[in-house]
């Protein structure tokens, strides 16, 4: 009797499973509409699978590449169809993979070495500037210099190029032009963009010449040595122009940088609005205790009256690399112990806040002093080499021996230095610096060599620093060639060496400088280009995106890759200057922000959608929400204003009066606040013709790299 029912249930699954429509474990099916094919023709590849099933079908060619990859999704009988275009590829077999799993059907296609439908041409849609000119600062008369710019173009396939550009591609720039900022046009095949340059007003001042500023005439001031006394007059109630002044001096030239908007914002009473141009004074007027050698002195303003600024004036005084720096009022010696993470307008106005009005920082050979105010500024040798503030030096709270506090300051030992900026610490700590021996320092893989000593850095308590800490190490010049071997500082995590981030390498002066937030052991490595890094050391890059390398963006793309919170395409491409859909950069923030999983708002638009959950999870957290109550729009392209809101809300960042852009009357009302907030951050920028472009398509370049910002 058992057996008897065992054979009606098997025939009866047997009839079932033959009918249309309720396949049960259906073996999949794959036809091509043609056996043979020339590059350019249109396949359809159909077939049969399980019920409403995702069938993904592959195209590869004679070596085993990908060339084509897409999914579909098979209808209520099981039916799927999918076309694709044979690609470029040489005469030969392509091999059409169709299924899931290890349920697949497969297909040979021969393709011929001509004939077949035409390809549609791929046209140029946009081209943009991916890196800026390097000279952008002009006198009257000099020629245009485009070392350096870098136009890339976008094509309608996906795809972009850096462009060929010459002078001839350029129009708008007159040398004959009086004194103001141009806006030039790049045009490549008919498509356009631009950059600004400033052409300043040359000027070589004569001695005790008084020079006039005018409001928005740029000026670019060469003081030769014999001129002394020279001042510029401004108006105290008016914004400056940008000024650049190069003073001839015995220590060669000083260079003071005036950025464009700089207003005064405390002038002593009854000024005139003169301020004297840097000059050199004698060594020996000055007396720093402390101090083993005073090595320049330079005075610059009205010394024992406060001129103040709104933004960070650039003082580069020559010759003076590695030195201690101060200045003096009335009298009183006030030390310099601030270092700047680098050497930029930016930088500097982000860091100067508050109560700090001064920095410095090595350039090169040379000495920069980032100041609000202007006075007697002197450049030293102290006794001791730690770093510390000579005593009596009076001022704010920098390192004193081995022990920095909120004030931050630099900490210097055996060759490494530690530059902690304002606020990083909530209290004071004592750092050690210290060489370890062979026998001590961890093993560096294969593939990698050493360039200098293994350095531990501790302190006498466990910290986490509030900012990043710049850690700067030497290394030996003449073990690696910088143009074959990749250099960079690495931390030793107890596990491997990893690199560490903002990594900058200065090859002139033998160091390497990067970004930490805790002391660990450190070390400069150089690894061959081109070669694979070994397996327990992580790189700074990964090859396994082939389109990548090279890009503005290549270093965020691998960070989120390696968080797990963006992938490429299985054809082994990233895309980086494609678009970016709304619902991928919502399950991008899911992913990066690790946000907890939560039921929050479905969209009649999402309810069927892969990125459904990821959309409820951001609604629910507060960081995405819809055109309506019913309308998400997860498959539109998302606009840069909108990826503003979006990365605000994640990042929970505070509203503050943001960037000014050239288009900002263009930003919509409910996104401005967040514009401010993430442009005020340097989370989103803007491009080099200072617009914002609210409406335009966000890359997924773009989008990796405001993410990558905000995280961190």
């Amino acid at each position: 009797m058992v057996k008897k029912r065992i054979a009606i249930i098997l025939a009866a699954l047997l009839i079932l499973s033959m009918l249309p429509g309720l396949a049960l474990g259906a073996q999949v099916t794959l036809n091509l509409s043609k056996g043979s094919a020339a590059v350019g023709d249109s396949i359809i590849a159909s077939g049969s699978a399980d019920l409403n099933e995702w069938v993904s079908i592959k195209v590869l060619d004679s070596t085993k590449n990908i060339v084509f990859y897409d999914a579909v999704k098979s209808d209520s009988s099981g039916n799927y169809s999918c076309t694709f275009k044979v690609p470029q590829v040489s005469p030969g077999n392509l091999t059409v993979v169709s299924g899931y799993g290890s349920n697949v059907a497969i297909q040979l296609l021969a393709v011929s070495a001509s004939g077949g439908d035409v390809p549609t041409p791929v046209s140029l849609e946009s081209i943009s500037i991916t890196k800026a000119a390097t000279k952008t600062l002009y006198t009257v008369g000099e020629s245009l210099d485009i070392s350096g710019l870098e136009v890339t173009g976008y094509y309608s396939d996906g795809s972009s190029k850096v462009e060929s550009i010459s002078p001839a591609n350029i129009t708008g720039f007159d040398s004959r032009s009086p004194a103001q900022s141009q806006v030039l046009t790049i045009t490549i095949a008919g498509k356009t963009t631009s950059y600004a340059i400033v052409i300043a007003r040359p000027v070589e001042a004569q001695k005790d010449e008084t020079i006039e500023i005018s409001k928005g005439t740029p000026m670019s001031i060469t003081v030769p040595e014999k001129a002394s006394g020279t001042k510029i007059k401004v108006e105290p109630e008016e914004t400056l122009p940008l000024i650049k002044i190069k003073s001839e001096t015995t220590l060669g030239t000083v260079e003071m940088t005036i950025p464009e908007g700089t207003s005064v914002i405390n002038a002593p009473a009854g000024w005139d609005g003169s301020i004297s141009l840097p000059e050199v004074r004698a060594q020996a007027s000055t007396t720093v205790t402390g101090a083993q050698q005073v090595n320049a002195v330079i005075e610059v303003g009205l010394p024992d009256v406060e001129i103040s600024f709104d933004k960070a004036v650039r003082l580069l005084i020559p010759g003076q690399k590695g030195k201690s720096v101060g200045f003096i009022r009335k009298g009183k010696f006030t030390e310099i112990s601030y270092t700047i993470s680098q050497d930029d307008q930016d930088t500097a106005d982000k860091e100067l806040v508050n109560n700090l009005k001064d920095g410095k920082v090595d350039s090169a050979n040379d000495l920069a002093i980032w100041t609000k105010h202007f006075t007697e500024f002197v450049a030293y040798t102290p006794k001791t080499s730690s770093g510390g503030s000579p005593s009596g030096g009076g001022g704010g709270p920098g390192p004193t021996g081995n022990t920095v506090g909120s004030g931050g300051g630099t900490i210097e030992e055996v060759g490494a230095r530690v530059s902690f900026p304002a606020n990083a610490l909530s209290s004071n700590i004592k750092v050690s610096i210290n060489k370890l021996n062979a026998s001590s320092a961890p093993a560096i893989a294969s593939g990698f060599k050493l360039l200098g000593e293994v350095y531990e850095i501790s302190s006498d308590r466990n910290t986490t620093f509030a900012k990043p800490v710049t850690i700067t190490l030497p290394f030996d010049r003449n073990q690696a060639d910088k143009d074959k071997y990749d250099i960079g500082l690495y931390t030793w995590n107890n596990s491997q060496w990893v690199i560490l981030e903002q990594v900058k390498v200065d090859s002139t002066a033998g160091k390497v400088s990067g970004e930490v937030k805790h002391f660990s052991k450190f070390a400069v490595l150089a690894r061959e280009k081109g070669k694979e890094p070994a397996k327990d050391v992580i790189a700074p890059v990964k090859a396994d995106l082939k389109d990548i390398t090279g890009h503005w963006a290549e270093k965020s793309i691998y960070e989120l890759v390696a968080l797990g919170a963006i992938s490429g395409y299985p054809d082994g491409s990233f895309k980086p200057d494609s678009s970016i859909k709304r619902a991928e950069f919502a399950t991008i923030l899911v992913k990066a922000f690790k946000l907890e999983a939560r039921s929050g708002q479905t969209f009649a638009d999402t309810a069927q959608h892969w990125a459904k959950d990821s959309i409820s999870t951001a609604a629910a957290h507060g960081i995405v929400s819809g055109y309506s109550a019913d309308s998400f729009g997860p498959d539109d392209l998302i606009t840069r204003e909108q990826m503003a809101v979006m990365i605000s809300k994640a990042a929970n960042l505070q509203a503050v009066e943001g960037k000014t852009f050239a288009d900002s009357a263009q930003i919509a009302d409910w996104a401005k606040a967040a514009v401010a907030a993430a442009s005020s951050k340097n989370i989103i920028s803007g491009y080099p013709d200072n617009s914002f472009r609210p409406q335009a398509n966000a890359t997924r370049a773009e989008a990796v790299t405001v993410v990558v910002k905000a995280i961190k």
